[in-house]
């Protein structure tokens, strides 16, 4: 009976591995071709099948692992290893970083921004829809790259030896071209409030302008993996704290409670930085900062009471909130103070004024 079990564990293994070694192959040829050809090119135009295949691949070893292995007893191994070593076999991530291509995706998105920024975007598409492909097959093609690349680029960086090798100002930078265009691209966006970012390849949850909000939260979670200035500098210079929550309160019915909760521990991890501890009143500072940050921390009641997120996990956000109404209830109070003491004022000049006639008229 044993030696029938270790025979069909055998065959299972060989089964996995010659599987495996085969995906390893397709693969590669999908990472080898990504290239930065010229954009709209025939060849420009091909990669994005190659992109399409890497991603969904990357995406579904994420949630749900081809290979998996017991790599728990390896000596000098991490807690949950590196892309080479964890139980976890993500083919489609180390072969992008073995190839040296994960920079490149990061390149290929920024000219995607760029590209779509331009003022004459829209001329620019009409005059290569042509013999190819359609104006709106370009754009179709545009929008499933930029969905593949902002996907890879998410499932790379939560691996720290992705993230050190990553550019990081390109890669807030790209995140802040993104929220630039966000109120013409959410206009179709339709997230369902309860749905969760793992469940689907093909949700709209997958869209750029929701996946951006869990880049942005991964590179401060990744602190200090990254050094904390590299980070929070990049942040500054473009911007990125006000937009984060100008977008989400501005188009909060377009997200789901998922998404409210990332940016909850977003600005949570930025209020225990160092640099936000030194530099308070020159990060995220100003009544319209206030306002957002209440309206946020009102937004995360729901998420708080579905279970999408725990209180200890915005414990920062909301001690700044508190510290943002009792600073407002002190100004109200003195305002009303002043109010007070005007109206005094002017009942005793009222008074002498009378009591001025009253003498003149008695002269």
């Amino acid at each position: 009976m044993n030696n029938a079990y270790e025979i069909n564990r055998y065959d299972e293994n060989t089964r996995i591995e010659s599987r495996l070694e085969k995906l390893q192959k397709e693969v590669r040829v999908h990472v080898k071709y990504i290239s930065n050809y010229k954009i709209f090119s025939q060849e420009w135009i091909d990669l994005e099948d190659s992109l399409t295949q890497i991603s969904e691949l990357a995406f579904t070893e994420k949630t749900m692992p081809i290979v998996k292995k017991d790599l728990s007893n390896i000596q000098g191994r991490t807690k949950y290893g590196t892309l080479w070593d964890q139980e976890n076999g993500e083919v489609a991530l180390k072969i992008l970083v073995e190839e040296g291509k994960l920079n490149l995706c990061l390149r290929l998105l920024l000219n995607l921004r760029e590209t779509q920024s331009k003022p004459n975007f829209h001329s620019i598409i009409a005059s290569h829809g042509n013999g190819v492909c359609t104006s709106r097959e370009l754009i179709q093609i545009i929008h499933n790259m930029e969905r593949s690349l902002t996907i890879i680029i998410y499932l790379s960086i939560q691996h720290t030896e992705s993230l050190q090798i990553c550019d990081i100002k390109v890669l807030v930078n790209v995140c802040s071209l993104i929220l630039d265009n966000a109120d013409e691209e959410v206009k179709n966006l339709r997230i369902p409030k309860t749905s969760k970012f793992v469940e689907n390849f093909h949700h709209d949850d997958k869209h750029t302008q929701n996946v951006i909000f869990h880049i942005l939260y991964y590179l401060i979670f990744c602190i200090p993996s990254i050094p904390e200035t590299t980070m929070m500098d990049a942040f500054k210079e473009y911007d990125i704290f006000l937009k984060i929550i100008n977008t989400i309160t501005k188009h909060k019915d377009k997200y789901s409670y998922q998404t409210y909760s990332v940016v909850g521990k977003f600005y949570h991890l930025v209020f225990k930085t160092d640099m936000y501890q030194l530099k308070t009143n020159k990060i995220l500072s100003g009544e319209i900062a206030d306002i957002k940050l209440v309206e946020l921390f009102n937004m995360l009641e729901e998420p708080l009471k579905k279970g999408f997120l725990k209180s200890n996990e915005i414990s920062a956000l909301e001690m700044k909130v508190y510290s943002i109404k009792k600073r407002q209830l002190s100004l109200n109070n003195k305002s009303k103070e002043n109010k007070e003491g005007d109206s005094i004022v002017d009942k005793e000049e009222h008074v002498w004024n009378n009591l001025l006639t009253t003498l003149k008229l008695d002269g």
